[in-house]
């Protein structure tokens, strides 16, 4: 074994380095054996976990072993069946009785929402007990990028039992001719979602990514929850009458069919002119049935789809401000905050994201309306309650044909956010001087983050690059060659560049 003052400050530097969950869940009881003077052995229980911790800990380590002195380290990740299996953080919370104050900021409820106006209230004896995130949470969220994009529920109960479908039906125009995109959801006997099951659908998704790729680990199918944990994770009462709602939101979700053409996006893939058909949800099995191979399932278990899981394991994945979302009243408010957390952070043509208001009505979905007036007035209330919370600020342009457009700026609840995510504020003029050099000089603020999370590896990225331009054969995309180089860099170090926290 090693001796302890030389394990000691492995793990020391170790803490410092990876987040705490990851630190807690995988590196305080290493076993770590040493075999030579620069060779070291660390058991792992399977083999799951010896190619996990290979790929997301050996490039780390190796480093640690080097900057303590052990000159050409090597690590090698060896199955033992007496290695102990890491148990992930206990939570450091509970969630608050029932019987203590009421949050402040009342949640969405399953019944009674309307459009354009607020989201109904509960009664006094139903409002919520929660103040504090149940486990498996944080108040920092995941969302998979296409359904945080694309619409699968309607914004109004109104239209549960009688709309037949949700439809984006797009003509793009290119240098290639015109291409028809269309996204379209059909629901099932229980009816279309509505905007309660939407966020059953946003809880469960968080518990999912929670308890899987924020510690490092795929997400696999299925997932094993408690609606008790749903419930707590909306900040709801856990009484007989949201069980029944949580369980029927989870029967819609998994009745509706989405056809897809050129609209849903999956990471590292390009597909033109394939239709996709899909559900958000394969199957959803309650505690006492029987699962896939004859076992009997003690709590639920949902199966997300294929398309699903392949999107979110290649990390198509975006932040949500979750505290922010819970605590919006109206089902477009928080709709917008879904489709444009991505689009505020990719801004790089000018101070706003502009949207037609035609592609707006689809996105949410909400029904477009004839006059400017009522178009204002159905979107407005949601406008005011994010600027309220200092999300955003936005303003309506006519337009020099008269098309309206809805103009958004984002406001310092999202520059804040972005700071708790670690990005950086004003970028730096090494940071402007990158971002000239690849062509891109708006994005100065995304190159700030690259500086941040890799500096060492930038200049071994642009070494090639620049070697190409002094030949007169720069690469027509200069910035997509230099983030592809510097991930294969990275790859090859055992790291990440954009890690979720």
């Amino acid at each position: 074994m090693v001796p302890k003052e030389v394990i000691q400050p492995v793990l020391d530097k170790l803490r410092e380095r990876l987040k705490p969950d990851f630190y807690e869940a995988w590196c305080r009881n290493l076993k770590i054996e040493r075999q030579g003077e620069a060779a070291f052995r660390i058991s792992v229980p399977n083999p799951f976990y010896r190619d996990f911790l290979e790929r997301g800990l050996g490039g780390t380590l190796a480093e640690v072993l080097a900057e303590l002195g052990i000159a050409n380290p090597t690590v090698k990740f060896v199955v033992d069946a007496e290695a102990t299996e890491p148990a992930p953080p206990h939570p450091t919370q509970k969630p608050v009785s029932s019987a203590k104050k009421p949050a402040a900021s009342p949640p969405m409820v399953p019944l009674g929402l309307e459009t354009p106006g607020p989201v109904r209230k509960f009664d006094l004896e139903d409002k919520p007990a929660i103040s504090s995130a149940p486990p498996g949470t944080s108040p920092i969220g995941y969302a998979e990028g296409n359904f945080a994009r694309l619409p699968f529920s309607l914004v109004s109960d109104k239209g549960i039992k009688t709309a037949r479908e949700i439809l984006i039906d797009q003509t793009v125009r290119s240098k290639e001719g015109s291409v028809q995109r269309v996204w379209r959801v059909t629901p099932g006997a229980s009816g279309m979602p509505g905007p309660f099951d939407h966020s059953v659908f946003r809880a469960l998704e968080k518990y999912a990514l929670d308890t899987t790729i924020r510690k490092g680990l795929p997400l696999q199918n299925p997932i094993f929850f408690h609606l008790k944990t749903l419930i707590e994770i909306l900040k709801l009462y856990y009484n007989s009458k949201n069980v029944g709602c949580v369980s029927q939101a989870l029967k819609r979700l998994q009745e509706i069919s989405i056809d897809d053409l050129g609209l849903y996006q999956q990471k590292n893939e390009r597909r033109k002119g394939v239709t996709r058909k899909m559900h958000l949800l394969e199957t959803v099995k309650a505690a006492g049935e029987v699962m896939t191979g004859g076992a009997v399932s003690g709590t639920h278990a949902v199966y997300f789809s294929q398309e699903y899981v392949d999107s979110v394991n290649a990390r198509y994945v975006r932040p949500l401000d979750w505290e922010l979302w819970l605590s919006l009243d109206r089902p477009i408010a928080r709709r917008l905050v879904e489709i444009l957390d991505t689009d505020f952070y990719g801004l790089k043509n000018g101070p706003h994201v502009a949207y037609g208001y035609a592609e707006l009505c689809q996105l949410i979905p909400v029904k477009p309306q004839k006059f400017l007036s009522m178009a204002m007035k159905v979107l407005d209330r949601a406008h005011q309650e994010l600027e309220e919370k200092k999300y955003l600020k936005c303003r309506w342009d006519l337009g020099s044909k008269g098309f309206p457009r809805v103009l958004y700026i984002p406001g310092e609840r999202w520059f804040g956010f972005q700071q708790a995510l670690g990005h950086a504020g004003s970028p730096s003029d090494e940071a402007k001087n990158l971002a000239r050099e690849l062509g891109e000089l708006d994005r100065a603020s995304f190159y700030q983050q690259i500086l941040d999370r890799a500096p060492e590896y930038v200049n071994e990225a642009l070494k090639d690059l620049r070697a190409l331009a002094l030949g007169g054969r720069t690469p027509t995309n200069p910035a997509a060659w230099f983030i592809g180089s510097l991930k294969q860099i990275l790859v090859e170090k055992g790291k990440d560049l954009f890690p979720l926290r």
